[in-house]
């Protein structure tokens, strides 16, 4: 990213902001590269000062509602939209006839001259254009913070001024202190209000704007949209935590959602900002005292994942064997993010309002809401208390270790002298997270045995004593030197009785030949009756069933998945 204007070697600030050029693509200020006409197409675009000296531009990057005829200066991409005889560099979404948006190729008459290749990139480009748009994104929202500020303090102030008597003062003066401990509650749902209304608002801007223009521009305005879209969704959520990384997390495994999307989000799984490692040594201290260097050596370096809740760091672990032999091992360290359980629990009360509220207002639609956010709310306290996570991972090591997957899936051992509220120790696992296992390019047969042996641990935890809640993609490793499955992160766990293992079994079998009657004894066995079924014909049992069947369905290609998303809404 350019920290300065590529024309005057000014340094861009909020002042002076960062535009490209739309011949070259060079950055520049607004000064260096301001509006001008373009007399081939009669729309202004900025251009440089060096591209008015060179003479008329060679690459057009506006949206065109009709693609300009092929000159002598067209790009090669620009030429192989119109006819076979040139063929493409390369494939892009925004490349093709129909007026999408060109990119720009190096030719002698770029900046660099002599073919140098001196033209700013197709992708950077775009990503000028996603930080561009993200930066007026945030100046909207440092405004709108300072507005709301401004107005409830302008309020309090005409309260304070027009109370009656000092009582009347005392009030607005309480009234005043009270709103203090609930701005982080308002500021973290204010962002949400204000992420939804972005999202809200570029979605339907770009429903307009692709009216009247051909396919190709149109699926290039679709493409921008998303692209900011995702990134600001990104942000908002990495920086909020809690109980919305969760939720992005559930949601960037889902094929129904277009791939950029999926991509942002999937960053989620275990690459969340991560604390510094001061605040990491503070953690150690607190938890396990000031000698904690005995026991705990930690490695130099950033930490191997960083996740919702807790961060990972490498380290030598010194450990107390059967028999009171001391052993030193090559371990990781699972340390709590400062302040997480504050948010998470600022959410969880909000989630519980918001469904005793949902269920007032709307008592057809969310009378078991409050049941669902109660059940989320238990795993989600436990999952804060490492304790608790150290035993359900040994207890499910225990019960793969004796079945006959034990060569094949394992769950790592914990160390119950290095667990504690906030941090857990635990054996180090040398391996490749399961989303590289194809993309390195493994064979088919070691594809399917490493997913054979997934689907057989789940179905083994299932009947077992414990089951993992948990399963996105950065909680699976598959181990470098003997090619076992490992499952991490087991924070969400469920202890089910054997009358819950067979709820959920009639549950499954429900949705499965689509039974309302026997989804409603099941329901009723776990706890949640469905009232909906005794009264008079209602089609809410049979959206149910259809809801359920969506969601468990096969993973198919992304398009057939969007089609089915269509169907079902």
């Amino acid at each position: 990213e350019a920290a300065a204007c590529m024309c005057c070697a000014r340094r861009f600030k909020l002042s002076r902001r960062r535009h490209h050029c739309r011949v070259c693509g060079e950055v520049c200020c607004a000064r260096c590269a301001p509006k001008r006409l373009d007399a081939s197409t009669g729309r202004s675009q900025r251009t440089c000062e060096r591209c008015v000296a060179r003479g008329p531009p060679r690459v057009n990057l506006s949206l065109a509602r009709q693609q300009p005829p092929p000159s002598a200066h067209s790009s090669p991409l620009s030429a192989s939209a119109s006819g076979p005889s040139t063929p493409s560099t390369s494939p892009s979404p925004f490349a093709g006839g129909g007026g999408g948006l060109t990119p720009p190729v190096a030719d002698s008459h770029g900046p660099g001259g002599g073919g140098g290749g001196g033209g700013m990139s197709h992708a950077a480009l775009l990503e000028v254009y996603i930080e561009d748009a993200l930066h007026r994104l945030a100046l909207c929202w440092y405004g709108l913070r300072a507005a709301s500020i401004g107005l409830t303090l302008l309020l309090l102030a005409t309260a304070f001024v027009h109370a009656a008597g000092w009582r009347g003062r005392a009030a607005v003066a309480a009234t005043a202190a009270g709103l203090v401990p609930l701005r982080p509650f308002v500021l973290r749902y204010y962002r949400i209000v204000w992420l939804c209304a972005v999202v809200s608002w570029r979605v339907g801007c770009a429903s307009l704007a692709v009216r009247g223009r051909s396919a190709a521009a149109a699926d290039a305005l679709w493409e921008m949209t998303h692209r900011v879209n995702a990134r600001f969704v990104y942000d908002t959520v990495a920086s909020l935590g809690g109980f919305w990384v969760k939720l992005a997390q559930a949601t960037s495994v889902s094929s129904a959602l277009p791939e950029v999307y999926k991509l942002e989000l999937a960053q989620l799984q275990d690459a969340m900002p991560a604390d510094d490692l001061p605040s990491v040594h503070r953690l150690l201290e607190a938890e396990l005292g000031p000698e904690w260097r005995s026991s705990v050596k930690l490695y130099d370096g950033p930490p191997l994942g960083s996740a919702t809740i807790a961060q990972v760091h490498r380290a030598r672990l010194r450990v107390v064997r059967e028999g009171g032999r001391v052993e030193e091992v090559e371990g990781v360290v699972k340390v709590q993010h400062r302040h997480v359980e504050r948010s998470l629990l600022i959410d969880i009360g909000a989630s519980q309002i918001v469904a005793l509220l949902a269920s007032f207002a709307f008592p057809h639609l969310f009378q078991d809401m409050r049941v669902v956010v109660k059940d989320l709310s238990v795993l989600t306290r436990a999952e804060l208390d490492f304790r608790i996570e150290a035993q359900s991972q040994a207890t499910a090591r225990e019960l793969l270790a004796a079945s006959e997957l034990g060569g094949a899936v394992f769950v790592p051992e914990v160390f119950p002298a290095l667990a504690t509220r906030r941090v857990l120790g635990m054996e180090y696992v040398e391996g490749e997270n399961i989303k590289e296992v194809r993309r390195r390019g493994a064979s088919e047969l070691e594809v399917t045995r490493i997913v054979t042996a997934l689907v057989d641990a789940f179905s083994l935890t299932m009947h077992g004593e414990i089951f993992n809640c948990d399963p996105h993609p950065g909680n699976l490793l598959v181990e470098t030197a003997t090619g076992r499955l490992a499952v991490l992160d087991w924070g969400q766990a469920r202890r089910l009785s054997p009358a819950e293992r067979t709820a959920y079994t009639r549950l499954f079998m429900a949705v499965a030949m689509e039974d309302t009657l026997l989804m409603r004894e099941a329901c009723a066995d776990l706890g949640a009756p469905q009232s909906d079924f005794a009264g008079p014909p209602d089609p809410m049992p049979n959206t149910m069933v259809g809801t359920l069947r969506f969601l468990l369905r096969d993973t198919k290609q992304a398009a057939q998945a969007r089609g089915d998303f269509e169907q079902l809404e």
